[in-house]
Order: structure tokens, then C-alpha cells, then sequence
């Protein structure tokens, strides 16, 4: 008797065993969906967040000038200072152009999606880099560093990402050249 007791009692156990297993597989299996879930979510905020980082850098009063001499200016107006005329020293535009190389590298390293930098800073990449003052401190800077390897040129994230930017808006530096930024 005491073996049919003990029998039975090892079944019940060996139930609530298997039953225990498998609300542990489930429990696990609903967190696991779960993560996946957020984890995007989690990510895009922290895209946007990043993006935002750099907007707001951007819109400083330090870099008012230069980015009105960019925006409302044709692609060949002189930005760059010369012997004779005075306008951003190379260090302005060395600062200002890390900004927009810091989320080419973040695109690039996958922490930001090229789609947020392009919706919250496509335009101010698309008109930085038309700009031929800044595509000559761009190559100078690239002379000057004696670099070869396409994506560890000097502002070579900008350079991707601005290049970005144009082919998502099926645009060209010369179509830039005739849009008219109207002052509000």
C-alpha cells in the first residue's frame, strides 16, 4: 500500500514539476517578447535624444552668424575668412562642423537613426555642406591630416550623412542653391 501511496505521490510531484517548468518557460518567454517591445522604443528615445543634443548645440547664439551666412547665402558665398575680409575664423568652423560630425558618427555607430538626424537637422546638413567655403576647410582639413581611408576622413560622418540627407530629398547642392528661405 505504502508503495502505491508512494507512487502516486511521486507522480503528483513529478506533475507539479513539469507544470512549475512550464510557467517558468512562459513567464520567461512573455519578458523575453516583452524586451523586445521596448527595447526600439528605448532606442528611438534615445536617438531623438541624441539628435536633440546636437539641435540644441546648434541653435546657440555663438552659431547664429555662421548659420545664417550658410542658410539664407547661395552655396558660393564666402564664409571663411580672408586677408580681406572677415568672417568665421577656421576655429568657428571647426566647431561648428563637429557638431554635425558627431551625428554622422553617432549614425554611423548605429546610436542614432539617420532618419532622426535627417527629420531634425536634414536641411542644416544638406546647406552646411553645399557650402564651397566649407567644402575647401573640409579637403584643407583632409590635406592637412595627409588621410586616405574614406571613413576616417576628416568630417567624413558629416560628409555621409549631408550626402544622406540630399539623396533622401532627391536633391543636388545646385537645387539647394534655389530654394528661398523666407524669414518669418
Amino acid at each position: 500500500m505504502s508503495n502505491t501511496k508512494n507512487h502516486a505521490g511521486r507522480k503528483w510531484f513529478d506533475f507539479l514539476r513539469i507544470f512549475a517548468l512550464m510557467a517558468g518557460l512562459i513567464t520567461f518567454g512573455c519578458q523575453m517578447r516583452n524586451q523586445d517591445i521596448t527595447r526600439p522604443v528605448e532606442q528611438e528615445v534615445g536617438s531623438m535624444s541624441e539628435v536633440l543634443q546636437v539641435s540644441r548645440e546648434l541653435d546657440k547664439p555663438k552659431y547664429a552668424g555662421i548659420e545664417s551666412a550658410i542658410y539664407y547665402h547661395h552655396s558660393d558665398y564666402p564664409i571663411r575668412s580672408t586677408e580681406s575680409h572677415t568672417r568665421f575664423s577656421d576655429n568657428m568652423l571647426h566647431e561648428y562642423l563637429g557638431n554635425f560630425e558627431t551625428m554622422g558618427i553617432l549614425v554611423r555607430d548605429k546610436i542614432v537613426n539617420p532618419n532622426r538626424a535627417y527629420e531634425e537637422l536634414g536641411f542644416d546638413l544638406e546647406k552646411a555642406w553645399c557650402n564651397y567655403d566649407v567644402q575647401k576647410y573640409v579637403d584643407d582639413s583632409r590635406k592637412a591630416d595627409n588621410q586616405s581611408t574614406a571613413a576616417k576622413k576628416s568630417y567624413g560622418a558629416f560628409e555621409e550623412l549631408a550626402k544622406y540627407c540630399l539623396q533622401k530629398d532627391h536633391k543636388t547642392c545646385s537645387d539647394m542653391d534655389k530654394e528661398q528661405i523666407i524669414i518669418q
